[in-house]
């Protein structure tokens, strides 16, 4: 990843998501799971537990869900170190009862790490007042990259600390 690259994602993420009253969140990386590779083509031994950290900075829109941006790091799915840097908006609905909520979501930014690119990565998610498990999943050829699996789905846990 280019430094100019990263330091304009990185000021335009604070800028948008860093008010004096912007919520912040712990997230803890941990699964992937990659769907629709050829093993009579491809050695599809890829590691699916994905241990990392990361942070969010996010704040209500007026009129639809959070803008949120994330930092964070975890070792992907060749066992080697990743960073990431995201922006996206993430909406939810109460259910029955108000501790729990459902949402969906989206993201993009820039991958750095054994590949680098540009990533986008939609989520459905359910919270329980302040921690949310949040599932991912995308089609692993938005990029020029070539890859062996068709679909990649995350799982992943925020904790809104606010």
């Amino acid at each position: 990843m280019r430094p100019t690259i990263t330091t304009i994602l990185l000021l335009g993420s604070i800028g948008i998501a860093m008010p004096v009253q912007a919520e912040t969140a712990l997230l803890f990386f941990g699964a992937s799971h990659h769907m629709g590779c050829d093993q009579s083509r491809y050695r599809c031994d890829y590691r699916e537990f994905n241990p990392g950290l990361g942070i969010e900075l996010s704040r209500e829109t007026d009129s639809f869900g959070k803008v949120f941006a994330r930092i964070g790091s975890y070792s992907d799915s060749y066992g080697e170190q990743a960073r990431l840097l995201t922006m996206g908006l993430r909406q939810d609905w109460e259910l029955d009862n108000p501790a729990w909520r459902l949402g969906i979501g989206a993201m993009a930014g820039r991958l750095s790490g054994r590949r680098n690119e540009t990533i986008g990565l939609p989520f459905l998610y359910i919270a329980h007042k302040q921690l949310a498990i949040e599932l991912g999943i995308a089609p692993t050829r938005v990029s020029k990259q070539n890859y062996k699996s068709k679909f990649i789905a995350t799982l992943s846990i925020r904790w809104d600390l606010n």
